[in-house]
């Protein structure tokens, strides 16, 4: 399944322990980066889109193990949990999507891109010409 996930610019270190622990490997600690993409208020988001499994949204409620690949403690348990703590998933009752607000980590599952960007409340600011 698709899923797209937008971090506020405050939470990217955080969401990216959260990507490794539940990723493949430490590449995944790089998921989150750049910041450029921003919601009604003006803040900045960072968003990953991946193929995950379709029980993702369920083992995000479950606490973590550290993964089998982490055999040198490189993934913060406690800043993947702080990440846990802020993530909000679709209204398993609506399935309306989350939108992207501030201190907020926003999960979108089933969407492709620009679907995805539009029903977490983004736009990516054009460059002001001189």
């Amino acid at each position: 399944m698709r899923y797209t996930i937008a971090v506020h610019e405050s939470l990217i270190e955080q969401a990216n322990n959260l990507a490794a622990f539940i990723g493949a490997g430490p590449e995944d600690m790089q998921t989150f980066g750049a910041s450029p993409w921003r919601n009604s208020e003006g803040a900045a988001f960072a968003l990953a889109s991946f193929v995950g499994p379709s029980d993702l949204p369920s083992a995000l409620k479950t606490s973590l193990a550290r993964p089998d690949w982490d055999v040198d403690g490189l993934v913060d348990l406690g800043a993947a949990t702080a990440a846990l703590a802020v993530l909000d998933l679709p209204d398993p009752e609506t399935a309306s999507a989350p939108m992207a607000t501030k201190g907020r980590i926003a999960v979108v599952p089933r969407m492709e891109g620009p679907a995805a960007i539009s029903a977490l409340g983004l736009s990516y600011p054009k460059e002001e010409e001189d």
